[in-house]
């Protein structure tokens, strides 16, 4: 006997695998923990390093790359199409995009650090058990993943600097102990007045020749030197934060380390002074010039003859 009967109907396709989400939706996260001894690769992988979302691989996973795109974390169904479990794989090669499993085309499963999961939407956050290549060989390593902390907020503007007529000039007195003649010509009983503006918002002061300047630098050389107010034979940059003299040095008349950017210090304050070729404590006074005396008062009308009598 024979029976002769329709062939079953094929399964219906499986639907489509629901789109991956823009990918700037996927959030970054960083991670800590690297080895417990000191290695320096792990270091650079593993502790501290942030990882953002850079594409998705086949299976729709996202992969993520630090910012040297140097290393990347990705998951693979099966690092060598070899029958082995699913895991989000720390490797210095971008995955491929194509490929359905062994995603580094190698055949092997060599990598920096891994850790089993059948979950392909993200790493598994917060702090759980890798295995970390440290030293040559595996360990069971606890690595931390956490969303970077936010950004704080921008600092305020700074307050607008007031108008340069408003910043009052004042007279330095002291110069040095022994005669010194350029110390003389800088640094006693000369007149700064207000120039200008520089980055920071502090006023500089310039004397009536304009070849001596007076202004406050955060860092004279950009080396991590104190804030100081110097007197300089240049004008300072008004759009370098700090190396204000553009010598990467610290080579001036005169110093005084100050956190003040409003003013140098009126008063009697001790200065370093360089004194015949050498940076010495010198009292230096800077004061208000004196007032103008008032004018002198108009001279007297002269007095007029009475007028003549008539006879």
């Amino acid at each position: 006997d024979l029976t002769l009967a329709r062939p079953s109907p094929s399964p219906p396709p499986s639907p489509p695998a629901p789109p991956s989400p823009p990918l700037a939706t996927v959030l970054p996260f960083v991670i800590t923990g690297g080895c417990a001894a000191a290695d320096q690769r792990a270091i650079n992988v593993l502790d501290g390093v942030e990882y953002t979302a850079a594409g998705y691989t086949a299976s729709g996973a996202p992969y993520y790359r630090d910012s040297s795109s140097l290393y990347y974390i990705y998951w693979d169904p099966d690092c060598n199409a070899g029958g082995e479990p699913a895991a989000w794989i720390v490797h210095n090669g971008e995955p491929s995009t194509s490929a359905s499993s062994d995603l580094d085309g190698d055949g092997q499963c060599k990598f920096i650090a891994y850790i089993d999961s059948e979950d392909s939407s993200s790493p598994p956050l917060g702090t759980n058990t890798w295995q970390v290549l440290c030293d040559g060989s595996f360990t069971d390593n606890d690595l931390t993943l956490a969303r970077p902390s936010p950004s704080p907020p921008p600092s305020p503007p700074a307050p607008p600097s007031p108008p340069l007529a408003t910043v009052l000039p004042f007279v330095i007195t002291g110069g040095c102990a022994a005669a010194d003649q350029r110390a003389i010509n800088v640094l006693d009983g000369v007149e700064y007045t207000a120039a200008g503006y520089t980055a920071s918002g502090a006023p500089y002061y310039r004397d009536s020749s304009s070849l001596y300047y007076i202004y406050w630098d955060p860092d004279c050389n950009a080396g991590g030197e104190p804030a100081a107010w110097i007197v300089h034979n240049g004008e300072p940059s008004t759009s370098a934060s700090s190396d204000l003299g553009g010598d990467g040095q610290c080579f001036f008349y005169a110093y005084i380390v100050s956190e003040d950017s409003s003013s140098p210090p009126l008063g009697t304050s001790t200065w370093q002074v360089n004194c015949g070729g050498s940076m010495t404590d010198n009292d230096l006074t800077l004061a208000r010039p004196s007032p103008p005396p008032p004018p002198s008062p108009p001279p007297p009308r002269p007095r007029l003859p009475p007028p003549p009598t008539g006879h």
